[in-house]
């Protein structure tokens, strides 16, 4: 992978999420066993901070990436530039109620995607439709995704109908992003298997569309499913600030650009990642048959490697050797490492997107280390 450049900054990414931990989890925790009983014992325990009983634990979480990028560019809002101090009169309170109803939007789509893929194990452990059954699940998704809007309703601001409707708009982006990439895993398997599912138009039209047709609806997606809660995160402070609309832009695609950078590292993670690291088993996403970043790659190219992957996706049921030389196929294919690159240039353009944004370097830089971060990671 080439180098990802961030700015002067004296701290590390790990620092940062650290923070965000520490200063996060304490309202999170208290805005999610607010709800009654029967929903919050499902959802405390998909966080990790309960057992299926109720008992405490303590249990790897998420990496609270979204709030961290919340609280970053909420340290902006308040650096030291005069316009910002004029415009800036949000409470560090609000910023955090922010960042809450972020992770709290960001875990009831975790929560429903495992219901969707019927993935049995998250960070390790049952995910929560295994442990509590398909339809708490369900419920305690929509009522994380309720709570959110909640949170930030009460957050004293004379922007706060603007950033609750970002809010919602990306909520709907990223539902639509999903919908997009369940139809996008339709698509991955050959014809014949395909007309079962949907009579096989849009993989015409989708065929249509080149050589490229599989990536772009990929990044499409991507940017839809991933990048519209990573932009969230990034605009939310500066929409309570009520900072001018070209600034909320560029910190808009800047979270955006990065989550694209996210799902395409997240992809590569999906078919080689450590079990011990991700949580999750070696070649998940090709036993679950995702056309994810590498797999588009491929589909997107000519020649064997493209028909022996075919022919893996459509075998009735994919074991862990055909799933082996799936992942061998893909990664001899250069696929792995143009997922990288693609990666790499989707976090150079959101680092562009940061020297648009009036901020101080400091900002910029610890925006720029977290965005570091998320396409160097391992999990």
């Amino acid at each position: 992978m080439t180098a990802i450049e961030a700015g002067p900054f004296t701290g590390e990414a790990s620092d940062l999420l650290e923070e965000t931990a520490r200063v996060v989890i304490p309202p999170l925790r208290s805005a999610v066993f607010s709800l009654c009983p029967h929903i919050s014992t499902v959802a405390g325990y998909h966080f990790g901070w309960i057992d299926k009983n109720g008992n405490a634990v303590t249990e790897r979480g998420g990496k609270l990436l979204r709030p961290t990028i919340a609280l970053a560019a909420a340290g902006m809002i308040s650096g030291d530039s005069p316009r910002r101090s004029a415009n800036s009169e949000m409470s560090c309170t609000g910023f955090l109620a922010a960042s809450v109803a972020i992770e709290l939007v960001h875990n009831y789509s975790l929560i429903h995607d495992d219901v969707i893929d019927r993935d049995d194990l998250r960070h390790g452990r049952p995910t929560v439709w295994r442990v509590f059954g398909s339809a708490r699940a369900i419920l305690a998704g929509d009522a994380l995704a309720s709570l959110a809007t909640e949170v930030l309703a009460k957050v004293d601001s004379a922007y706060g109908l603007r950033a609750i409707g970002e809010l919602t708009s990306a909520v709907g982006r990223m539902v639509a992003g999903q919908a997009q990439d369940i139809a996008l895993e339709q698509h991955s398997i050959p014809p014949r298997a395909l007309r079962s599912l949907s009579g096989g138009t849009e993989l015409v039209s989708w065929a249509s569309k080149g050589i490229d047709g599989y990536v772009s609806a990929y990044l499409e997606m991507a940017a839809a499913k991933t990048g519209a809660l990573f932009g969230c995160a990034a605009v939310l402070p500066a929409l309570l600030s009520g900072l001018e609309e070209g600034e909320c832009e560029a910190l808009r695609s800047f979270g955006t650009n990065a989550g694209v950078a996210f799902q395409a590292i997240d992809d590569v993670l999906g078919i080689w990642g450590d079990p011990e690291v991700t949580g999750k088993p070696l070649y998940s996403d090709i036993f679950s048959r995702k056309l994810s970043l590498p797999v588009a790659l491929v589909l997107s190219g000519a020649g064997d490697s493209k028909d022996k992957l075919r022919s893996i996706y459509g075998l009735p049921s994919i074991g862990p050797k055909a799933a082996s030389e799936a992942a061998r196929v893909i990664e001899d294919a250069g696929a792995k490492e143009q997922a990288y690159r693609l990666a790499d240039e989707y976090m150079n353009l959101a680092l562009s997107d940061l020297k648009r944004t009036d901020c101080t370097p400091r900002g910029r830089a610890a925006l720029g280390e977290i965005a570091g971060f998320m396409a160097r990671r391992d999990r």
